[in-house]
């Protein structure tokens, strides 16, 4: 499960689950002891499971048999079933007749009763039930209606508790669970399912009947079927060295769109192989679909069928955006990592979600980057992380296992990008710490053993620790378990006595934070150069310190070999000067990131002055690689906004300029023949900088210009070679902000019929649009009904665009009741977001009394509340220590040069 493309896959980690909302575990319930948990006692073993799904009616009819075991004598069976009206319930016995009995649903948020006539058990038995049920109003919400183009479509969304939605079962994902399914669909549409059809026959009504194999052991929320008019493109995958059969694998997208399934083909292909070669177990399912819907808002790896937005799959072959085909191979590698991690081996409850997120997010990484190592995606991980590392320090982070007990701890896990980001980074650490061969040893025996079956935390880590020879779980634990994240201090001595490292450890905070004091063991691993040449040294720093001995004195080092470590680091001043002076040309792009990020990081938290910082940033401002260069231009941005007043900030964009202009490739808006992925991004990262940050007004007027040109006024349609696809977005805005209501009035319209990668730019210029003439109705274009929900208020939130998201945070004292109804309810927690660039603390109380509100009517608002509201704290704290500081440097930089 991942988010969509708009938040740069999960800047703000809001990932996509729609759990019902303010549901507290432990509630008593006429003799169930726990609403959120079934009691023990009832085993369900086999479903078959018969739909009858038609887009063009309001509602869907069911049967199903779900054959049970009984460990005691029952005559309550307790269940799920959610806003289903059952119209037949009954028991079977083996060898015995079928008898009545009796389905109420007894709590708001699905927890049912079937009452039997008399106690069995006890033993085996079969339950029988017939219902109805409408089709969810709510985009990922049970079985929902997408419409894409003029058509509807049937889709299953079950994660985290809404397949009760949809049939009467054990709606927890420690129940795994063989399905049989039958679904019966109008003739000339196609229905899709986990497993292959095996029977398909047609009715005389005019429908047609589709049977599914026997699917293996699955958790409810994996369980997928959808209807509609589908385009379908098939390929079979040959066998390979790890799968020893052929597997048929299908794109399906809405109906005229199958053409742009095609580089999700043939990139899916080779990610699925190599994910197969790297835990050397073969595909698990029976065959593989990758199901594009037009309005979900994220993916989903049900078993087998990978639901997926449409605008993350789906690509237009002639205009490629890259960035675009960046993170749809990302997203397929992670959803189909999940079909291992998640899938075949199970989290039996929530507290261990971040299992399957996190090594889904590793492995999908990780076969991606590997897959095409140009595209930089490790790096781009990289630069999200920091995002994830800087929210760690605030008091407000959670731990990414933690207790579940309530459907809101549901939601607010599954929406929390630690779980993705920091988890996959705390895994990355301990592969460095321990070995790759030991750790995904480690990962093979874990998925074997567990295969079919649902699995622990505990289980993983012992068999981490198993293959490493050594107890990795007691410091992993520390890292998932806890809130926060570690800074490493070190510096090195050379004396008498030999060469040395100490490395000291204590929680990472920025200003402001009122984080309290936590301890890890954390394992560091370290970069030397010595006269012999370079070396790489490993060593778990406790509590207390430790120190690291060495062959001889070191030129230089680096505490974060391979810029991977998940911790914050500083170095001595003096070991920080011969990192400057003598590294760079030795270290990695993530090394030389790593170094740009903990600068800002230790400046931040005032271990390092605010000068020598940003003359760090500045020295790597022409770095070959587009991502480290830019940690100078988000400084120069923050600085701009938070740091400098008005009459100061001119200074930021005259810096901006200076700096950054000199590496401008041309225009910058057209992309050269041949260009490489690093040449791409060093050219687009100095243009939208430029033009959103510095307003060099000779790139804005280019960027106007070719925006019109795009936009096509006269001929009504897009133009895709006015302009490079990755720009397009931004040179659209600019064009609208430059001309003004005409021009917003003109494009307006198209929302009606535009899709795929132009209709993601117009969404996002018409909502980021801003200037005096347009009046702020950029701001409300949230309410424009040609908007899809997933279209709502989340392109600019998740963009981190500081006038959007003030001009958000303005609306919501009179407005928030109608944002949290206008977007999907896996999204509606972000909204407390928009308070984090105040960056004033005179507006603290207003801010708290505003989300307060909030968060009394959406409980699951309270993290996101919390952290907007620190957020402030740091941001003001900062502005307070470093306001002087940063104009003075900026007066310094922005000084004419004399000749």
């Amino acid at each position: 499960m991942i988010f969509g493309r708009c938040c740069a896959l999960v800047v703000l980690g809001v990932v996509l689950a729609c759990a019902g909302r303010g549901l507290a575990g432990r509630a008593p319930v006429d003799g169930i002891t726990d609403a959120l948990q079934l009691p023990d006692g009832v085993r369900p073993i086999h479903y078959a499971i018969d739909l009858e799904l038609d887009p063009a009616r309001e509602g869907f009819r069911g049967t199903a048999a779900i054959d049970i075991e009984l460990s005691a004598p029952a005559r309550v069976i307790w269940l799920h079933g959610r806003d289903l009206h059952v119209h037949e319930c009954a028991f079977e016995l083996p060898g015995g007749p079928r008898a009545a009995a009796v389905f109420e649903q007894v709590t708001p948020f699905g927890v049912a009763r079937v009452t039997l006539p008399r106690t069995v058990g006890p033993g085996r038995m079969t339950l029988h039930f017939a219902w109805d049920a409408a089709f969810s109003d709510a985009v990922q919400t049970g079985l929902f209606r997408s419409r894409t183009g003029g058509e509807v479509y049937v889709i299953a969304e079950f994660l985290s508790a809404d397949a009760r939605r949809a049939f009467p079962g054990f709606d927890e994902p420690r129940f795994k669970t063989p399905f049989d399914v039958r679904v019966t669909v109008p003739a000339a549409l196609l229905t899709v399912s986990n497993e292959r059809t095996v029977e398909e026959s047609v009715l005389q009504n005019g429908s047609k009947r589709v049977r599914f194999a026997t699917t293996r052991p699955l958790p409810t929320y994996l369980l997928f079927v959808a209807a509609g008019p589908f385009d379908v493109i098939a390929r079979t995958l040959p066998p390979n060295e790890v799968r020893g059969r052929p597997l048929a694998v299908r794109g399906i997208a809405p109906r005229g769109r199958g053409r742009e399934l095609s580089f999700a083909l043939e990139t899916g292909a080779p990610l699925l192989a190599a994910l197969e070669r790297w835990l050397a177990i073969p595909f698990p399912y029976g065959k593989l679909d990758h199901v594009a819907a037009g309005d979900y808002p994220g993916a989903k790896e049900n078993a087998g069928a990978i639901l997926y937005g449409a605008d993350l799959l789906l690509l237009d072959p002639e205009h490629p955006d890259e960035e675009s085909r960046h993170s749809a191979a990302m997203v397929m590698a992670h959803e189909m990592a999940h079909q291992w991690f998640g899938a075949l081996v199970t989290a039996p409850w929530f507290t261990d979600a971040w299992l399957n997120e996190s090594f889904a997010q590793f492995l999908g990484y990780r076969i991606a980057d590997e897959y095409r190592p140009a595209w930089g995606l490790a790096l781009n991980h990289l630069t999200d992380l920091d995002k994830i590392m800087t929210a760690d320090g605030f008091a407000s982070a959670r731990a990414i296992r933690r207790p579940v007990k309530s459907f809101d701890d549901i939601q607010g896990l599954l929406g929390d990008g630690f779980i993705y980001e920091k988890g996959m980074a705390v895994l990355a650490t301990f592969e460095r710490w321990i070995g790759a061969e030991a750790f995904r040893a480690g990962l093979r025996e874990y998925v074997r053993t567990h295969a079919d079956g649902t699995a622990s935390a505990d289980d993983m880590l012992a068999a981490l620790s198993r293959a490493a020879g050594r107890d990795v779980a007691t410091s992993f634990r520390g890292f998932v378990e806890k809130p926060g994240i570690p800074v490493i201090m070190a510096r090195a001595a050379c004396d008498a006595h030999g060469a040395r490292v100490y490395f000291s450890e204590r929680r990472y905070r920025p200003r402001g934070s009122k984080a309290l004091d936590e301890e890890w063991q954390v394992p560091v691993c370290a970069r030397f150069e010595f006269d012999g040449g370079m070396a790489e040294r490993c060593v778990l720093v406790p509590p207390e310190g430790t120190a690291l001995e060495l062959p001889e004195c070191p030129r230089w080092f680096l505490p974060d070999a391979g810029g991977i470590g998940y911790y914050r680091w500083t170095l001595a001043p003096p070991d920080q000067a011969e990192l400057n002076a003598r590294a760079m040309t030795h270290l990695s792009p993530a090394e030389r990131l790593s170094v740009a990020r903990n600068a800002r990081a230790a400046q931040r938290a005032g271990l390092a002055g605010y000068a020598e910082t940003m003359d760090t940033l500045v020295a790597l401002a022409g770095d070959p690689v587009a991502a480290v260069a830019a940690v100078g231009m988000e400084a120069i941005r923050d600085a701009r906004d938070h740091l400098l007043d008005g009459a100061d900030r001119p200074l930021a964009e005259t810096v901006a300029r200076r700096l950054y202009r000199p590496g401008l490739r041309g225009d910058g808006f057209e992309a050269p023949n041949g260009e490489d992925e690093p040449a791409r991004r060093r050219r687009i990262e100095p243009v939208r900088f430029l033009a959103e940050v510095a307003r060099d007004p000779e790139v804005r007027r280019e960027a106007a210009r070719r925006g019109l040109a795009f936009a096509d006024v006269p001929d009504g349609r897009f133009n895709p070679d006015a302009v490079a696809a990755d720009l397009a977005a931004l040179a659209l805005r600019i064009a609208i902000e430059k001309r003004g209501p005409a021009l917003y009035d003109a494009l307006l319209p198209r929302l009606e019929h535009t899709e795929g990668q132009e209709r993601a730019s117009l969404v996002y210029a018409l909502a980021a649009a801003d200037s005096p003439s347009l009046a702020g109705r950029a701001g409300t274009l949230w309410r424009d009904p040609r908007l899809r929900p997933t279209e709502r208020l989340f392109p600019a939130l998740l963009d981190y665009d500081r006038g959007i998201m003030l001009r958000t945070y303005r609306q919501m004292p009179r407005d928030f009741e109608s944002m949290a109804a206008a977007v999907p309810a896996s999204l509606v927690d972000i909204l407390p977001l928009a308070a984090r660039e105040l960056c004033d603390a005179r507006e603290l109380t207003g801010a708290r009394q505003l989300l307060g509100r909030v968060v009394a009517k959406y409980p699951s608002m309270q993290p996101t509340a919390a952290r907007a509201l620190e957020g402030i704290e740091v941001c003001a704290a900062e502005r307070h220590a470093d306001s002087a500081a940063a104009k003075s440097w900026f007066e310094r930089i922005a000084r004419p040069t004399v000749e």
